[in-house]
């Protein structure tokens, strides 16, 4: 049997009339010039390299990444190793996001302040938690911070059709949260297209209403066509301009969307609770071949992340405002004092933490023994650990777990219990949330809350909300007229009657006045 695969001649791509024989039953590394990759066994399992890369890496962690360049793709022990295999992984990870964000985020980003123009736009893919596919893009939450306009994208049109949930809704509360944090003047989502000749105003409206009422402030419409020649124009319609059915409905529409945006682009959201963004888990974890897809509806697996998930549908459902709390961001802009963790502009009353953050980075544990000793509160759902940056340190993981400021809960309806005590919800009703209804909640001046009220639940709502607040009023989306609003009212709580429908996925806009509490 032949030892070799031998190839000659090689002049795919870059390649030029290259020989080469490959042993077989071996790990197989390959190196380029800068730009190019290194490579297991198939294009999404690559990972960028240069020599220049292995140069800074060995300066930054002091070891060398050429001696330990197969431990970027598997659990793999040397003998000339000094470091195991998931640290190495880890280390490479965090090298990449640095030099990316030291010398493509940060210059663009300073630029376009000097030059007074908002730097936009969304990157290539999402594969969260896997920090690379076809290309490698690191942490996109983190590199939000570095956006006048950060943005994303959200093309078809199936989204909440057929299903009250779906989980490209993290992509959302990523943008989001950085908004929340680090306020931008707007958070911008391209959307509507690539949806079908049949795509119809019901569509758009179901779609904008999941994109507001979880933190987009400005939908960009994809796309207009100058041509319908091309297979392009085939596979990604629609159009939008007078060539659609709709177009001379469409106003009403986007009349409707941009009073939304408009009072959820004011004031500030107020969010009490920071869920912890267990992002830099994947950071250990081998390339995987068949990155998930959110897009997919896939839950991701390598690493697990179906308890984080259903961590976040429970904080919807439930009503909770919170935020995603990405520990680049906390390294950053993070600090702790008086029982209260504040990221950027927001203070957080309670953290919660997943089973799923396998691994911690260092800033986050010192920030978290900070914010306890204060007298902090971390509720988990799940135990997290035993990695800190990249190494097994399950005694780093006790200290936090010793605290009496940390709960730790194994079920969702102990965790749920825990949070009771802790935090009540703002929105709260005589009958349950449906999975699907969401709030936003906005800060105006004077004394005026807002809440923006979505049902995706595929069935009518009905039931007596109570909320805070002196007097309450309905502001009409589609007629931009104030309303009265039937309430009762016992002390410093309304008590509302509320009919919401599928149909359209009818939303509504209730403003209070008169009290404002955290």
């Amino acid at each position: 049997m032949n030892d070799y695969i031998r190839i000659k001649g090689a002049r795919a791509n870059n390649l030029k009339n290259v020989d080469i024989e490959i042993p077989r039953n071996k790990l197989v590394v390959m190196t380029g010039v800068s730009g190019s990759g290194i490579y297991k066994w198939g294009e999404a399992d690559n990972q960028p390299f240069s020599y220049w890369l292995a140069a800074e890496f060995q300066k930054r962690n002091g070891y060398s990444l050429l001696d330990h360049l197969p431990a970027v793709f598997e659990n793999v022990e040397c003998d000339w190793f000094v470091k195991p295999a998931v640290k190495v992984r880890y280390d490479f990870c965090c090298t990449v996001q640095q030099l990316w964000t030291e010398n493509f985020m940060i210059p663009m980003y300073r630029w376009c302040q000097q030059h007074h123009i908002a730097w936009t736009g969304h990157f290539l893919e999402e594969y969260w938690p896997s920090v690379a596919s076809s290309t490698f893009y690191g942490d996109v939450m983190a590199n939000y911070e570095y956006m006048q306009w950060p943005g994303i994208d959200m093309l078809m049109t199936a989204l909440y059709k057929h299903k009250a949930t779906d989980q490209m809704r993290l992509v959302i509360l990523q943008l989001a949260s950085v908004g929340s944090q680090l306020p931008k003047e707007q958070l911008l989502c391209e959307s509507y297209g690539a949806g079908g000749w049949d795509a119809s105003l019901d569509d758009f409206k179901r779609i904008g209403d999941f994109l507001l009422v979880n933190g987009v402030t400005f939908i960009n419409q994809h796309l207009v066509l100058s041509t319908y020649a091309g297979s392009r124009k085939r596979d990604y319609p629609q159009s939008f301009d007078w060539r659609e059915p709709w177009w001379d409905e469409y106003a009403l529409l986007n009349d409707y969307t941009s009073r939304a945006a408009a009072v959820l682009n004011r004031g500030r959201s107020r969010q009490r609770v920071l869920l912890l963004h267990p992002t830099t888990t994947s950071y250990i974890e081998r390339p995987f071949y068949y990155p998930s897809q959110l897009q997919q509806g896939d839950i991701p697996a390598h690493p697990a992340m179906g308890d984080y998930l259903r961590l976040i549908q429970l904080l919807t459902d439930r009503q909770y405002d919170f935020d995603l709390g990405n520990e680049s961001i906390m390294a950053r802009h993070g600090r702790a004092a008086d029982g209260r963790l504040t990221v950027g502009e927001q203070d957080y009353d309670v953290v919660v933490c997943s089973g799923d953050m396998k691994n911690m980075c260092q800033s986050t544990v010192d920030l978290l023994h900070t914010f306890l000793d204060s007298g902090g509160t971390v509720v988990s759902l799940g135990t997290p650990g035993d990695y800190v940056d990249g190494e097994n340190k399950p005694e780093v993981f006790a200290s936090l777990f010793a605290y009496t400021g940390w709960k730790q809960a194994e079920s969702e309806e102990e965790w749920e219990r825990l949070m009771k005590a802790l935090l009540q919800p703002r929105l709260a009703a005589d009958s349950p949330f449906p999975t699907g209804f969401c709030h936003r909640r906005r800060e105006l001046e004077n004394g005026m809350v807002a809440y923006f009220l979505v049902n995706h639940s595929m069935e009518t709502f009905e039931t007596t909300l109570r909320l805070k607040g002196g007097s309450v009023e309905e502001w009409d989306l589609v007629t931009g007229e104030r309303c009265s609003l039937f309430y009762c009212r016992e002390g410093n709580v309304l008590s509302i009657p509320l009919s919401v429908v599928q149909k359209l996925d009818q939303s509504v806009f209730v403003i209070c006045s008169g009290h404002i509490v955290r």
